[in-house]
């Protein structure tokens, strides 16, 4: 895909101790079930996801990028799917973050501040 799509970012905190049940998670859900992870984010027309690790003297942070035609929409489908896979996702998230991280609702509170695509076209 060479088309870049709409994008959502939004970052949670690790429950404390949970980084490396985390990282085994990330191994499992992109690696191990990478054709299960496809077939799920395709089926809510996501066309791209980036997960990083923050470490933070507070804690670490996972920061998640999403990005297709209408990644609100594409959050909210998720939230309310109940896919196999979808289902164990969303049962490990509640493994590693804390209780108020709950991914079987639509992530709150993302305002876009600045894209930079609009002042790209201009140039």
């Amino acid at each position: 895909m060479n088309d870049r799509r709409r994008g959502m970012a939004f970052c949670a905190p690790l429950a404390p101790g949970k980084t490396e049940e985390g990282r085994a998670f990330a191994r499992e859900a992109f690696v191990t079930r990478a054709a299960e992870l496809t077939t799920s984010r395709r089926a809510i027309n996501e066309t791209g996801e980036v997960v990083t690790l923050i470490s933070t003297p507070q804690g670490d942070v996972i920061s998640v990028y999403l990005e297709g035609a209408d990644p609100k929409d594409a959050n909210v489908r998720f939230a309310a799917s109940t896919s196999p896979f979808d289902v164990w996702f969303k049962e490990q998230c509640a493994r590693i973050f804390p209780p108020f991280v709950d991914f079987s609702q639509p992530v709150q509170g993302i305002t876009e501040i600045f894209d930079s695509e609009a002042l790209l076209a201009r140039a």
